[in-house]
Parts: structure tokens; C-alpha cells; sequence
């Protein structure tokens, strides 16, 4: 593997900083306002500009590292063996601690999931840079371990944890800064731009909001363009919108639109009986609560417990969620034999050991027949131009042990493409123009790896 980079140097005196917002962050960019200046007020020239805006890009990259090394020390994590860097298997390594880590956190193992987390990161630096695909995976797997307990509290105090939560935000930013050169259209880059919003919607800023909401847009707007209209991934960014304006916005009106759009897709791929419908159906009854409906609200809390100890019992955080809502409701209606029994019960199941979060992912809750979308006769999916650096057609580099194996877009009929690196639209609309670059240290690793790129390219 490549030697780590050497560190930036790093200005203890400068003040901490919040990483610049992407501009595609926000949707779509402000529009430029046309003005008649004097030459003498024309500003700084394109060559002044670009370096300023490269000083601020520097500026935000030297903060963002000086704020993940805190995160690491704060964290007590020892050294990553230098044997595990050196190892063949590295990038095995590397994935199966994310994995883990992973696993841990759905099973309440915070602190553990959250070493695994950093060696795995260090290790994915090490071999990728810190611009690679995995990398900017493991930033946003190890913002949300970090984002849990800073949410929990909403706007009041757990939020507001300072160092953190600036932290938390500064992954997240980082992994969609790197998804985007990746490509703007990636169901990953959808994903941490909905992962942030629910971090931004939680501060109680109404600067922050907004941003929140023009994340979760963006993220529905990708989904849609990848997975179509119906689309389980479609229901997941309409229940996330439909949170934002029942919680942040106070719209229950729209709110209660996406909730049902999300429902009814979401009931199209999976039974009533599971834990995503119930996911919605337990939003639905917060929501007729707040809008005065009772009634409803209860029947919609009984349907979500039903299926929610059944799933997953008593013991597990979300069940015990719905039930306090449920107890809750019962009080205002003056219910009191009901709300008597649902207290013992709730009681009990808090008295037990909790249950493990895995256990739900247990149960096979999709229909038989979800109606997904047909491929033609004889389809193999073979893989995908995805990227760059080093994970664009890195199968083909361990096939033939060259060093590294990148995709590029040269000239087209439109002019000089001018090297840009291949994201998976620009691929897919200009596919004549991809280049595959090959480094090899051997003459027969580089034959290899030609034959391979020839064969993709054909397929």
C-alpha cells in the first residue's frame, strides 16, 4: 500500500471553523444577479478567485482533519497495528471491522462499534487516501453511531453537545462532499444527505431547518431518478420529509400527504405485519394525535404495538417507544384501566435485559410477490463504472496485480474533456469517450490488466 499522506500542518491558534455548505447541498445554486460595475470596482480577477476559493478549500480540509484527530483521541483508540496496513488482506480487514461495527451499534454497543469504526477508517486512509468511496462510507457509518445520542434530546440540552455535534456535521459533510465527485446521483449520496438533515432538523435553527429540508428533498429527487417513482428507497425519503414538516415544520397537512404516499408504497413490498409499515403507521398516529383525532390516533398506536411485539417482543427500544406514546394517550383520555395495564406491562418489559436491535432484521416481511421491476432474458449483472481512485475497476487491478487501474473521460465530439475523472451519468452518456488508465510494475501484469480492460469496455 501507498505510504499515509503527511500530515497538514495544522494552526493551533485558529478558531474552530464550520465546514463551508457544499452549493449542491442546498438543491439548486442561487442564481446570479446580473450587475453594471465600474472597471475600477470589476473585483478580483478569475485568477485571484480561484486561488482564494482553493485557500478556502485548504482552509476546510486542515479544520476537518484537526477535528477528526480530535475525535480519535477523544475516542482512547490505540494504534492500528502496522502489520494489519502492510497485510494483503487490509482492505478485507478494513471491511469486515466496518461491518462489525455496524452490527455492534444495531445491537447497543456503542463504544465498541465505535473503535471498530476508527480502525477501519485508518485503514481505508492508509490504502485509499482520504478521498476514496470506503472512506467517506465509514465517515457517514460512524457520524450516525455519533449522531444517536445528540438527537435523542431534540433541541434542549443532549443536542447541544458543542465539540461533537460540530464533529458529527463535519462527517457527514465530508462523505457527501467525496459521494459527489463520485457522482450526483448516487443512492449513497442520498443517503448521507438525508443522514445530515436529521441532524441539521434537530437543532432548532431555523437556518439549519431550511437546510434540512433542502437535503431531504435532493435526497428524494435521487431516489426517484434511481429507483422510479414506487420504490421502497422512494418511501424511506417521503417518511423522512413527512417527519421534517410533522416535527419541525408543524405541517401536519403535507405531512399526512407523504405519511400516506410512503405507506402505500411501502405496503406495495412489504406486509402489513412488518416493521417498516409499522414505522409509518406509529408516525401516523403521533401525527392524528396532534391534529386532535383520539380515536384514530389510538387505533393507529394498538395496530403498531400489535405488530411490534410480535416482531420483536416487549424488550426492544421501539416497541417500549410506541407503548409510552400509547400510555401516554390513554392518561389524556382519562382511560384509566387501560393505561394502568399498559403501564405494568411497559414496566416489565423495561425491567428485562434489552433486546438485541439485530432482531427484527430477522424476519421476512416482504410479500412474495413485491412488484419490482422485470429485467430482459439473460441479464448478468456484471459490475459498474462508478468512481475513481483506485475503486473504479479495482477488481481488474487484483486480477492482474497491476498498482492501479482508473477510468477517464478523453476527447469527444464536443471537445476535450480535458481528463475529468468518470462519474456514472457522464459514463453512461459519453461511454465512447472512456478511457481505462492502467499502472503496472510488470510487463505481464500490464498485458493482463489490457486484456481484462478490453473485455470490460466490450461489455
Amino acid at each position: 500500500p501507498p505510504p499515509p499522506p503527511s500530515p497538514r500542518p495544522q494552526a493551533a491558534s485558529a478558531p474552530p471553523l464550520r465546514p463551508p455548505p457544499l452549493a449542491a447541498l442546498g438543491g439548486e445554486r442561487p442564481r446570479a444577479e446580473v450587475a453594471v460595475v465600474s472597471l475600477e470596482s470589476a473585483g478580483p480577477t478569475p485568477a485571484e478567485s480561484a486561488a482564494a476559493a482553493a485557500g478556502g478549500e485548504e482552509a476546510a480540509e486542515a479544520e476537518f482533519e484537526r477535528q477528526l484527530e480530535g475525535l480519535i483521541l477523544d475516542s482512547g483508540a490505540a494504534p492500528t497495528p502496522e502489520a494489519v496496513f502492510a497485510a494483503d488482506s487490509a482492505e478485507v480487514v478494513a471491511e469486515a471491522l466496518n461491518l462489525l461495527a455496524v452490527n455492534l451499534d444495531c445491537r447497543g454497543n456503542e463504544r465498541g462499534s465505535q473503535l471498530l469504526f476508527l480502525h477501519a477508517l485508518r485503514i481505508r486512509r492508509r490504502l485509499f487516501g482520504p478521498a476514496h468511496p470506503e472512506v467517506a462510507s465509514t465517515y457517514n457509518n460512524l457520524a450516525n453511531l455519533l449522531r444517536s445520542p445528540l438527537v435523542a434530546g431534540g433541541a434542549g440540552r443532549a443536542y447541544h453537545s458543542g465539540e461533537v455535534r460540530a464533529q458529527v456535521e463535519a462527517l457527514y459533510r465530508r462523505a457527501i462532499a467525496i459521494r459527489e465527485r463520485v457522482g450526483p446521483h448516487s443512492p449513497q449520496l442520498a443517503a448521507s444527505l438525508t443522514n445530515l438533515s436529521v441532524l441539521l432538523g434537530r437543532s432548532g435553527d431555523a437556518a439549519d431547518e431550511a437546510e434540512a429540508e433542502r437535503l431531504l428533498r435532493r435526497g428524494l429527487a435521487i431516489r426517484e431518478r434511481v429507483f422510479g417513482q414506487e420504490h421502497p428507497e422512494v418511501a424511506h425519503s417521503l417518511h423522512s420529509l413527512a417527519n421534517h414538516y410533522q416535527f419541525q415544520r408543524k405541517d401536519f397537512t403535507r405531512a399526512e400527504g407523504l405519511y400516506e404516499r410512503a405507506l402505500r408504497m411501502r405496503e406495495q413490498y412489504y406486509e402489513r405485519n412488518s416493521d417498516r409499515v409499522a414505522q409509518t403507521l406509529n408516525c401516523i398516529a403521533a401525527l392524528k394525535r396532534a391534529q386532535g383525532h383520539d380515536q384514530r390516533s389510538e387505533e393507529l398506536y394498538l395496530e403498531t404495538l400489535s405488530i411490534r411485539r410480535e416482531l420483536s417482543g416487549g424488550r426492544h427500544s421501539e416497541t417500549q417507544k410506541t407503548a409510552a406514546a400509547l400510555l401516554r394517550l390513554y392518561q389524556k383520555q382519562g382511560k384509566s384501566r387501560e393505561a394502568a395495564q399498559l403501564k405494568r406491562d411497559l414496566s416489565a418489559w423495561r425491567r428485562e435485559a434489552p433486546a438485541d436491535a439485530t432482531a427484527a432484521f430477522l424476519h421476512a416481511s416482504v410479500r412474495p410477490n413485491p412488484p419490482f421491476s422485470a429485467v430482459p432474458e439473460g441479464f448478468r449483472l456484471l459490475h459498474a463504472v462508478t468512481g475513481h481512485q483506485g475503486y473504479v475497476l479495482k477488481h481488474i487491478a487484483q486480477e492482474s496485480r497491476a498498482n492501479k487501474v482508473t477510468a477517464e473521460l478523453g476527447a469527444t465530439d464536443g471537445g476535450d474533456a480535458g481528463g475529468r475523472r468518470a462519474s456514472p451519468s457522464t459514463v453512461l452518456e459519453q461511454a465512447a469517450a472512456l478511457e481505462l488508465h492502467i499502472v503496472a510494475s510488470s510487463e505481464e501484469a500490464l498485458r493482463r490488466a489490457q486484456q481484462l480492460c478490453e473485455a470490460h469496455l466490450k461489455k
